[in-house]
């Protein structure tokens, strides 16, 4: 182990060395960003991605869009000058990769910036309509059917897949700009006070109607902390939504899941209810998820059997 920390002292002082004698090489380009400037995410896409790992903003166009979606996100000025800000830049990029450039979307004048004890510097709220967006970028008005679609005829899916990219460069009072293309390793900005929210992104998910058929089969169960384990789900001729598993915990243990059927993304539930097992164990009711699109399912699950109690984490994959 001390053999493997020396190791590493020495690579992160060569990186170091090399950063501050190659500016190329630099990945935050220190040279390009102005001393103590930035534009830091703050709300409720902050909370999303720090504290709860999930996408900060998403669509589901499949789920079917409204027109009313919008791209909202909280920004805070960061700067030992706070007095430096001229105005912010949003934009949108167009193209798998930003192969085809940038649009801009509007732009937010410091006079916008707030001041109020929110956070300790001037913050705005921003928003970007989805109409305007899908403008931007050239795709079909959001009553297009496409969008209900597969890719590649759903180009949020397709083209996007990887989401909608936003941009914001800072116009400083001095004439001089800070651009997002500076920040080129956002990942090191990553913590709750100076996560960058000049490099943002409006994740695209898939989301399937509820298909009580399709679960039927042989699937791979992984136990986590565990085993893995073949199971095969045997629909209920009585309820469609219910499955009996036959290897449990990979004890060859008949026990039972439901379905619950879904109407979007987030009410795709699968529940372990309150049950006495084929060996006499219980299975303390215990939910979870599905995905329809990818055909898994995951349970955090309560087993209780001989006066012990276990809680694993159960991830089901079609075999």
């Amino acid at each position: 182990m001390k053999k493997v920390r020396y190791i590493l002292v020495l690579l992160v002082s060569f990186i170091i060395a090399v950063s501050c004698t190659d500016t190329a090489l630099d990945p935050l380009q220190f040279s390009n960003m102005k001393k103590g400037t930035l534009l830091a995410l703050r709300g409720i896409q902050l909370n999303n991605l720090y504290n709860l790992g999930i996408p900060g903003a998403r669509l589901v166009p499949q789920a079917g869009l409204t027109g009313n979606e919008s791209f909202d996100f909280d920004a805070e000025f960061l700067s030992t000058d706070k007095s430096s800000l001229a105005s912010v830049d949003v934009y949108v990029v167009k193209g798998a990769g930003g192969t085809t450039g940038r649009v801009l979307m509007k732009n937010v004048p410091f006079s916008q910036f707030k001041s109020d004890g929110t956070y300790l510097g001037p913050w705005v709220s921003i928003s970007v309509k989805l109409t305007d967006v899908l403008a931007a970028l050239g795709l079909p008005a959001y009553t297009d059917p496409s969008y209900k679609q597969d890719p590649p005829a759903n180009q949020l899916l397709g083209t996007y897949r990887n989401g909608i990219l936003f941009e914001c460069d800072l116009n400083l009072t001095n004439g001089t700009k800070i651009l997002a293309a500076d920040i080129v390793a956002a990942g090191l900005f990553q913590s709750n006070q100076f996560y960058p929210a000049m490099k943002l992104t409006w994740t695209n998910l898939r989301y399937c109607s509820y298909d009580a058929a399709s679960w039927s089969g042989n699937w791979v169960g992984t136990e986590v902390p565990g085993s893995v384990d073949a199971n095969k789900l045997t629909q209920d001729p009585l309820d469609p939504n219910k499955y009996i598993m036959d290897n449990f915990w990979g004890d060859g243990v008949d026990a039972f899941i439901i379905f619950t059927p879904s109407t979007n993304l987030d009410n795709q539930v699968v529940t372990f209810p309150d049950q006495t097992t084929s060996e006499g164990g219980t299975i303390v009711k215990s939910i979870g998820t599905y995905d329809q699109c990818k055909q898994t399912f995951s349970i955090r699950t309560t087993y209780k059997i001989g006066g012990a109690s276990f809680v694993f984490v159960y991830n089901f994959a079609k075999a």
